[in-house]
This record gives C-alpha cells, structure tokens and sequence, in this order.
C-alpha cells in the first residue's frame, strides 16, 4: 500500500489521521483499503479510555479521494456501549461487485 500511497502523493511521508483526545481518547488498530475508483479508506477502533476489549470502543471511518494528502474526518461506523464494543477492523474490497465490505 505504501507504493500506491507514494505513487498518488510523490513526496507525502505521513498523515496524522486521528489525534488522541479529539472526540476519543486514542485510536488504534487500523483497517485498509483502496476502492475500485481509487479512494483510500481507514477504519479504526476509537477508544474512550485505555481499556482494551470488552469496552465501549467505536470503529470509526475516514477517507481520502486525493490521495491521502487530505481525509475526511472521522465518521461513526459502528457505536459501542457499556461492556459492548467493536474493534479490530478489516476492509475488503470486492473488485468484481464494486463494494467495501468491513469485517470486525
């Protein structure tokens, strides 16, 4: 993935995609994946607190359509409450039906 990111994006090393203590105290364990038309998608576990795992953890979105040079801000894809929580995303994409499809 980092040669497609640096095939886009000539010269962009890294982008912090989520700050810790922005809407969620840390973000960890990332998911991702390239779409058929080229846009860069993240899926992370975003964290109100420390705690792993059974926990309130949101799995949370963001995307880029330039290349990873600018992303969206993070959008909700899944909530957790109380003990029940939803964490270590993966994405597939399924180039024959044109779809994302986020396993967690």
């Amino acid at each position: 993935m980092t040669q497609v990111c640096e095939e886009l994006t000539p010269g962009l090393t890294s982008v912090v995609l989520c700050e810790s203590g922005v809407g969620h105290r840390q973000f960890r364990i990332p998911g991702f994946t390239v779409s058929t038309r080229g846009t860069l998608v993240v899926a992370v576990d975003a964290r109100p607190d420390l705690d792993d795992l059974p926990a309130p953890v949101d799995l949370v979105v963001l995307r880029s359509t330039d290349g990873g040079a600018t992303w969206t801000p993070p959008a909700l894809l899944r909530g957790g409450t109380g003990h029940l929580g939803h964490g270590h995303p993966s994405l597939l994409t399924a180039h024959a039906t044109d779809r994302l499809f986020a396993f967690h």
